[in-house]
C-alpha cells in the first residue's frame, strides 16, 4: 500500500499488544479496548479487559487473520512456531499494528487500524517472491464471546449466518445484543461456523474442506460461567503470478440494530484508506521529534521504549466532558484523571513531547471542579470518595507535583505557561495547608486513599481505604509541603511576584524544620502517630522523601546511604511510585553505583518480559505497558501510564540527562551507565533529547569501565553558539568554544556530572 513516508522507527516488534481506541471512556462513551488475539488479529473488549479494573465483561469480539500457504496453514502461534516462522510487527504504534513474516517465498503484511468507532480493520498484502504462480488462500475469522450475565440484556445465546447478498457473515446475540457484520472486498469461496472455545484452526479446516456443507445458520447458548461463544470463518482463493503482489481488505463492524451494521461496514471501507493515510500522519508528528534509541542497547530495549512511548500516547486522551485540555485516563481499561497519574505521565511524555506535557498538567488543575484536584471521571462524578463523603484527590506527595511541573519548567522555562499554572496550584497546595494540617501545623492525610497509598501498613489498622488516618504525621506529605513551597518561591520569582515568593520562602522554612523533627535516632526519617504519642516504627520507603526533595541534610545522607544501597541492591521494587523515591534518593545521596545496578535490573527485566514473542503463563501481555511489575501473576492492569516509568530510569537515571538550576541554557550530563553497559566500543544513542531551543543527538561512546566519549549533535537552537563543559565536581574545563558542524565531543567519567552551557 502506498502511503506517506512513515517515521515510526520499524524494527521487529513483538505482535502483540493494544490499538488506541480513542473514542472509549468510563462513562459517556464507553466504547471498549482493542487488543491483540493471537495469533494476527485485533478485536473489542466491552466495556473493557475484565481484570485489572472491573470485572463486568460484557462481549469480545475479534478479527484474525490466517493463510493458507503449499497447504500449510498459519492461524495460530502454534503454526508459526511449528513451521518455524518468524512472525513480528514492523510498525506498532497506538495506530497501527502490522503483523509480517515470509513463508516459502511468499511475504505477508497485515496492517491493522481502527477505521472508525465501530470498526476494525485490516489491509493483507501477498506477495509472491518466487518465479512460478502461487495459489494461496486468506481466512477472515470473527470470534464472538459475550457474557449474558452481565450485559443487562434479554439474551439467550448467539446466531451466525452468511449474508448471500453481502458475500458477508453476521453473527449477533439473541433476543437482542450487538450484532457483528465481517466481509472483504475479495469475493469468498466458502464460510463455516462452528461453536466452542478458541481453537481457530479446527474452523479453519472446516471451511477449507469442500466436502463439509457449510451451515445456514447456527446458534451457540449455555457455555462455561454464563458465557457463548460463536465463530465465523470467511475463505478467500487469490491466484499470484511470479512477482507480483496483492492486497485485500477485511473489516469487522458492530451495531444495535442490522441496517446500522452495514451501515458501519459500509463507512469503514469507504474511510479505510484516508483513515490509514490520517494515522500515519499523526504518528509521522510524534515521531519526528520522539526520543529514540538506538546503538548498543538491547534490541528488548529499542522496542519496549517505543511500547512505552506508544502507551503514554494512549492515556492522553483529547477534550470531552469536564476536560476541556487534553487529559490524563491513568490506564486505558477505565479512564479517570488523577493527579499523581497524570503527573508521571506528564514528565513521561514530557521527553518527547514537552508541549502536550505543558497542557496535560495545566489541564489536570484548570479542568479540576475542586482546587484540591479530587479524581474524577469525564462526566465530573468523583472516582475516589472517603468514608465521611469527601471526594478525595492525590497528596502533593503522590507523583509529586510541584517537583514535576519545576522539572518540566526549567526544561522548557516557558514562562506564559507557568503564567497560567501557577495560580491553580497556589490554590491546590493553600487547600492542603488550610484543610490537612493539624493543631501544630503539620500535615495528614484524611484517608489513605488521599496518600495514593491504599490501605498501607504506615497508617495503621484500617477498614478500607476511605478510612480516617488523620493522627498520623507523615513524614513522606511533610516533606513534599515543603518541596511545594520552595518551588512556588522560584515560580515566584520568575514571574516577578517578589512578596509571594518571600511568603513561600518563610512557608518553605518552617516545613524544613518540621521534616528535621522527625528525624530520629535510627538513622531514619519516621511518622509520627499522635495518637500513640510516639514516631512510628518501620523502613519505609516514602519515608526517602526528604532524601529525594534534597532537603536532608548531609549528616542525615551519610547516615542512610548504607540502607539504600541495600534497598538498591536488594528485592527490586515493583512500582513506579516507590521506584522514583528510591532512584532519585540514590542519586542525591551520591549512591551512584548502586542506582545504576537498580536501574538496569529493573528496566531489563521490564522490557524483555513486554518484548517477548507471546504471552508466558503468569506474564504479561507483550506489547503495552502495565501497572506494575511483579516477578509472575498478573502486572495489574495492561495499559496503565505510570508503568512506562523505564524511560525515566533509562533517560535520567542512567544516561543522566537533567535539569540544572542555573538561569541559562544550561543542563547536566550525570551519566551512571550499568556495569553490563560498559564494554569498550559499545556505544548508547539517544535520538531527539530536548531542552528550552535545543534539540540534540547523544551519544556515549564506552573506552573502557570507567571512562566514555560523550558526542552531541545539535539539530536546532545551537546555531552560532559557543558550548562549556564544565566538571560539576572538579571545576574542569572539558569544553570551551565554538562547535564544529553543530557538534560536540568530550571524555566523561561514567559516575560523574558535567554541566553544559550554550552561551
Amino acid at each position: 500500500m502506498a502511503e506517506r513516508k512513515r517515521l515510526f522507527p520499524e524494527d521487529n516488534y513483538t505482535p502483540n499488544g493494544y490499538l488506541d481506541n480513542p473514542y472509549h471512556t468510563y462513562r459517556l462513551n464507553q466504547s471498549g479496548v482493542i487488543r491483540s488475539k493471537p495469533a494476527m488479529g485485533f478485536g473489542w473488549f466491552y466495556p473493557h479487559l475484565a481484570r485489572g479494573y472491573g470485572r463486568r465483561l460484557i462481549y469480545s469480539s475479534h478479527l484474525n487473520v490466517g493463510i493458507e500457504i503449499d497447504g500449510d496453514v498459519l492461524v495460530d502461534f502454534s503454526d508459526f512456531r511449528n513451521s518455524r516462522v518468524d512472525l513480528s510487527s514492523r510498525y506498532h504504534s497506538r495506530n497501527i499494528v502490522t503483523f509480517n513474516f515470509e513463508y516459502r517465498e511468499v511475504e505477508v503484511a497485515v496492517t491493522f487500524i481502527q477505521p472508525t468507532e465501530n470498526s476494525i480493520g485490516t489491509v493483507v498484502r501477498v506477495a509472491n517472491l518466487s518465479k512460478s504462480v502461487r495459489k494461496i488462500r486468506l481466512f477472515a475469522v470473527n470470534s464472538y464471546t459475550r457474557n449474558k450475565d452481565t450485559s443487562d440484556c434479554w439474551e439467550e445465546g448467539l446466531t451466525g449466518a452468511y449474508d448471500e447478498k453481502l458475500d458477508a457473515l453476521r453473527i449477533k446475540a439473541y433476543s437482542e445484543g450487538t450484532i457483528m457484520l465481517t466481509r472483504s472486498d475479495l469475493s469468498s469461496s466458502g464460510h463455516s461456523f462452528s461453536t466452542g472455545g478458541d481453537v481457530m484452526r479446527k474452523y479453519i479446516n472446516q471451511c477449507a474442506d469442500a466436502g463439509e456443507a457449510a451451515p445456514g445458520y447456527l446458534t451457540a447458548y449455555g457455555g462455561a460461567g454464563g458465557t457463548n461463544t460463536l465463530v465465523g470463518v470467511l475463505c478467500y482463493e487469490i491466484v499470484l503470478p511470479a512477482r507480483k503482489n496483492r492486497e485485500a481488505t477485511f473489516v469487522l463492524a458492530r451495531s444495535e440494530t442490522e441496517n446500522g451494521a452495514e451501515d458501519e461496514l459500509d463507512s469503514a471501507f469507504g474511510s479505510f484508506r484516508n483513515s490509514l493515510r490520517n494515522k500515519v500522519k499523526e504518528d509521522n508528528s510524534f515521531w519526528a521529534h520522539a526520543v529514540r534509541l538506538s546503538g548498543s542497547f538491547p534490541a528488548s530495549w529499542r522496542h519496549s521504549f517505543v511500547y512505552d512511548n506508544e502507551t503514554l500516547r494512549m492515556n492522553i486522551r483529547k477534550p470531552i466532558g469536564i476536560y476541556k485540555h487534553v487529559w490524563d485516563a491513568m490506564q486505558i481499561q477505565a479512564p479517570r484523571a488523577v493527579l499523581a497519574e497524570a503527573c508521571f505521565d506528564a514528565i513521561l511524555i514530557s521527553y518527547s513531547d514537552p508541549e502536550t506535557a505543558k497542557e496535560l498538567l495545566l489541564g489536570t488543575f484548570d479542568d479540576a471542579p475542586e482546587s484540591w484536584v479530587p479524581c474524577t471521571r469525564e462526566d465530573g462524578s468523583y472516582n475516589m470518595v472517603a468514608w465521611d463523603g469527601f471526594p478525595c484527590g492525590t497528596a502533593p506527595e503522590w507523583g509529586a507535583p510541584f517537583w514535576v511541573v519545576e522539572a518540566v519548567y526549567r526544561r522548557t522555562k516557558d514562562k506564559r505557561w507557568l503564567r497560567r499554572i501557577y495560580p491553580r496550584m497556589v490554590s491546590y497546595i493553600n487547600w492542603w495547608l488550610n484543610n490537612r494540617t493539624d493543631e501544630e501545623g503539620y500535615p495528614h492525610y484524611l484517608c489513605s486513599y488521599e496518600s495514593g497509598q491504599d490501605m498501607s501498613g504506615r497508617f495503621g489498622h484500617q477498614l478500607g481505604g476511605g478510612y480516617n488516618v488523620t493522627h498520623i504525621r507523615p513524614t513522606d506529605l511533610t516533606a513534599a509541603m515543603c518541596n511545594s513551597f520552595q518551588a512556588l518561591e522560584f515560580f515566584a520569582e520568575e514571574l516577578g511576584k517578589s512578596s509571594a515568593a518571600r511568603n513561600w520562602h518563610r512557608l518553605a522554612g518552617d516545613f524544613e524544620e518540621k521534616v528535621q523533627s522527625m528525624w530520629c535516632r535510627d538513622g531514619w526519617f519516621h511518622d509520627y502517630d499522635r495518637h500513640a504519642k510516639r514516631f512510628t516504627e518501620g523502613y519505609d520507603g516514602m519515608n526517602l522523601a526528604p532524601f529525594f526533595y534534597g532537603i536532608a541534610e548531609e549528616r542525615q545522607c551519610e547516615a542512610v546511604r548504607d540502607r539504600i544501597d541495600a534497598l538498591c541492591l536488594g528485592t527490586r521494587p515493583t512500582w513506579a511510585t516507590f521506584t522514583l523515591m528510591l532512584v532519585e534518593s540514590a542519586f542525591n545521596t551520591g549512591q551512584r553505583a548502586s542506582l545504576s545496578s537498580l536501574a538496569y535490573k529493573l528496566v531489563n527485566y521490564i522490557y524483555t518480559s513486554i518484548d517477548a514473542p507471546e504471552q508466558k503463563p503468569a506474564m504479561p501481555l507483550p506489547g503495552i505497558q502495565h501497572e506494575f511489575w511483579p516477578t509472575s501473576r498478573t502486572w495489574g492492569a495492561e495499559g496503565y501510564g505510570w508503568g512506562c516509568f523505564s524511560v525515566f530510569l533509562v533517560l535520567r537515571s542512567m544516561i543522566g540527562f537533567r535539569e540544572s538550576d542555573r538561569e541559562e541554557d544550561s543542563f547536566m550530563l550525570c551519566p551512571s551507565m550499568p556495569v553490563d553497559f560498559m564494554s569498550p566500543g559499545a556505544e548508547y544513542a539517544v535520538a531527539n533529547l530536548k531542552y528550552r531551543k535545543l534539540k540534540f543527538d547523544l551519544k556515549y561512546a564506552v573506552q573502557n569501565e570507567k571512562e566514555l566519549t560523550v558526542h552531541m549533535n545539535f539539530i536546532s537552537g545551537a546555531e552560532d553558539t559557543s558550548v562549556k563543559v564544565l566538571d560539576h565536581n572538579t571545576a574542569q574545563v572539558h569544553f570551551d568554544g565554538k562547535l564544529t558542524e553543530n557538534r560536540l565531543k568530550f571524555n566523561a567519567d561514567n559516575f560523574s556530572d558535567y554541566l553544559v552551557t550554550l552561551y
